[in-house]
């Protein structure tokens, strides 16, 4: 994930008058020296200002109202404050003959009373650690580029500090960053961390953790360097001097130019340094290297995922499910009613926006890389990061290095990006005849949304007799309805339309098998909750409603014993072992009818009840229905911080520690998009893949 506070920057900055095109923006070099006072939340900053544009008479700058500021190469006038900025706007006007200009900067943060979904406030000075960025305005932001800064730190005895660019520790003490690139904003984050250091080629690595643990920290620096190689050789050079993984108290994901904020829980999850941290470095590239005009639409998170979380799917053979699973998110949370434009996106701030600006916007860079070819998408990839490095590009931008570098017009994916929703696909009017040399397979396919029809292209893959791997098609489908004919070889025994789950399309319900997902994006679903249950474990289960009432505002709160208020068509998570809708919905909850047993069978294993949580949902029906079952009333709130991050699932296990035993989903049979040509069901055997990069 990117930066939680660029929505508020960037609306700020199309606010403010003197916002001019990035290209003409003068360039601003920050000379800090700042001074860190935790215990009483403030701090005093020295800044020396030099501007490209030495013969521009005034300045207007944007500073946090919490501060005051002074001068003695200049005169400061406190213009009046808009309604639309959370920001004070000064001008100054330099002394005649002034080439940089000094300004003192003291006091203490006016920090809004807002927190990310991660509960993060957008700043802090606390005894217990610093964050500051662009947006709590610390240092004066004036219009333009940062071309580059030094800044040097005071702070508490035993801390570290962390910016953009290379680390240096001063004769007095002070530690000191020095950034020679071109930069948004500046960043300061400090603390009592502990600072485990190694050397890549010439970038620095290094590890900032709140407790001390070098066996953790190892198993970051072994792997950044394999990932900023793999980077590198895909797109161009690492852009920074170093990279480092920093511990937060909160629960964060946050990349910026050359580090990366962790939550403390988040990182010691064991599947991180293989997940979640290339994804921060690849951000290096994307984001904090190429920069995203939010005005037109915010591309890199779904090229990031494509390249890091896909990627690492691929190169396990398994990204077929991984884009099966992101139009599963989102069907589950945006495509009914909380979809939007592509070139609409600017940050995560739901589950539906993350949906669209992540799930969606992958899939489109899959469909440019399918139509490409993989070394022509790599061309691009490098275009866009030549032509575009330290300043900004919008979707459409992005589209056009694809098409500058390959020379094929990509015209037709603007309407991907301002189009909302997506295409359903239908098959039907399936025929079969025998030719001279063969078969021939007819088959009509459509697409079947309201609205006109998407530019789409699509995979068809025949199973033949006498062949191990299936015999793939590209079918180009730009109308509504179309009539596809091939000639065979021999006698197809199976048909799949994009089997692969290579396009970008509302998947039929037939493909899907029952997982949480589909309840945690449903508009109308009750959390039904147990009334005989012992009076602790009601008390748990009240506070898991709440819990889940703040993440999921359609969801209606209800007990056992009120259950004739529910809607006949409401979807159901029912909680608890004693719970009274258990019995009524047995026939479709039939792991969990015999719930009077000691041990659980599920996916051919035992567990046992007194040890184990479950989460189960039941097979497909008019209406979704799942189940949670906790080992005791400790273990609920467990299952509340857990269960969200499992949406792709419909069978979950969790032990008395709440580590996670089992996570599956029932496999689909039934695909609407899948044709037998014989009674005996042929398996489907997809031809194998190079990944994108090894």
């Amino acid at each position: 994930m990117l930066r939680r506070h660029r929505l508020l920057l960037a609306i700020m900055l199309v606010l403010l008058p003197f916002r001019v095109a990035a290209s003409d923006q003068a360039r601003v070099h920050h000379t800090l020296d700042v001074q860190l006072n935790p215990q009483d939340s403030s701090l005093i900053v020295t800044d020396r200002v030099r501007f490209s544009n030495g013969s521009q008479r005034q300045h207007l700058f944007r500073l946090n109202p919490g501060l005051r500021v002074t001068s003695m190469d200049g005169s400061i006038e406190r213009l009046p404050q808009q309604l639309s900025h959370a920001h004070q706007l000064y001008r100054l006007t330099p002394d005649q003959g002034k080439e940089s200009i000094s300004l003192k900067i003291e006091g203490e943060l006016q920090i809004p009373d807002y927190a990310g979904m991660d509960g993060m406030p957008p700043a802090v000075i606390s005894p217990e650690g610093v964050y500051l960025d662009g947006g709590s305005a610390w240092y004066p932001q004036f219009d333009g580029i940062i071309d580059g800064f030094d800044l040097r730190v005071t702070m508490p005895d035993g801390w570290q500090s962390v910016s953009q660019g290379s680390r240096s520790l001063q004769d007095d003490g002070k530690q000191q960053w020095i950034s020679s690139t071109p930069e948004q904003e500046i960043y300061l984050v400090a603390g009592p961390f502990t600072r485990y250091t190694r050397k890549h080629d010439d970038i620095d690595l290094s590890v900032y953790l709140l407790t001390p643990d070098e066996t953790l920290a190892s198993s970051y620096l072994r792997t950044m360097g394999g990932y900023i190689d793999r980077y590198s050789r895909l797109i161009g050079d690492y852009p920074f001097p170093k990279f480092a993984v920093v511990e937060n108290r909160w629960q964060t994901g946050y990349g910026m130019p050359s580090f990366t904020l962790l939550g403390s829980r988040v990182m010691r999850l064991p599947f991180i340094p293989y997940t979640s941290l290339p994804h921060e470095i690849l951000h290096n590239w994307w984001g904090n290297g190429v920069w995203v005009d939010y005005a037109n639409g915010n591309w890199s998170e779904g090229l990031t995922a494509y390249l890091s979380d896909h990627l690492m799917k691929e190169l396990q053979g398994e990204d077929a499910d991984y884009r099966r699973k992101a139009l599963e998110r989102y069907a589950d949370f945006a495509a009914e009613k909380r979809d939007f434009p592509l070139i609409d996106f600017v940050s995560r701030h739901s589950d539906a926006s993350q949906a669209v600006g992540y799930s969606k916007s992958l899939m489109l860079f899959h469909m440019l890389r399918r139509e490409l070819g993989d070394e022509r998408f790599i061309q691009g990839l490098r275009e866009l990061w030549n032509s575009r490095k330290f300043s900004e590009a919008g979707f459409e931008q992005v589209i056009q290095s694809f098409s500058r570098a390959t020379g094929q017009p990509l015209d037709h994916y603007l309407e991907w990006l301002t189009r909302t929703g997506a295409p359903s696909i239908g098959l039907g009017d399936i025929s079969l005849d025998e030719s001279g040399s063969g078969y021939r397979l007819a088959f009509t396919l459509q697409q079947v949304q309201q609205g006109a029809p998407y530019p789409l292209r699509l995979l068809a893959s025949v199973m033949l007799e006498g062949l191990e791997e299936a015999e793939l098609h590209d079918i180009v489908l730009d109308e509504k309805k179309t009539r596809i004919t091939l000639e065979l070889p021999a006698r197809p025994l199976r048909l799949d339309i994009d089997p692969a789950f290579d396009a970008l399309r509302l998947l039929d319900e037939s493909e899907r098998p029952p997982t949480f997902g589909q309840l945690y994006g449903s508009t109308d679903w009750y959390l039904v909750l147990p009334s005989d249950a012992p009076e602790k474990e009601k008390e748990a289960w009240n506070q898991f409603a709440k819990t889940w009432q703040q993440r999921y505002p359609d969801l209606e709160i209800i007990n056992d014993n009120e259950s004739a208020k529910i809607p006949n068509n409401a979807d159901l998570l029912l909680a608890g072992w004693s719970n009274r809708l258990l019995d009524a919905h047995g026939e479709r909850l039939k792991t969990v009818t015999g719930r009077e047993a000691e041990d659980l069978l599920l996916a051919g294993k035992r567990y046992d009840r007194e040890g184990h949580s479950v989460a189960l949902m039941a097979t497909r029906g008019e209406r979704h229905l799942g189940f949670i079952g906790a080992a005791d009333a400790s273990a609920i709130m467990s299952l509340a911080r857990k269960l969200p991050h499992y949406g792709s699932y419909g069978m979950l296990v969790f032990d008395a520690e709440g580590n996670n035993r089992l996570k599956q989903s029932a496999s689909v049979t039934d695909s609407r998009l899948t044709h037998q040509f014989t009674r005996e069901e042929t398996p489907l055997l997809l031809p194998s893949h190079k990944p994108l990069i090894d």
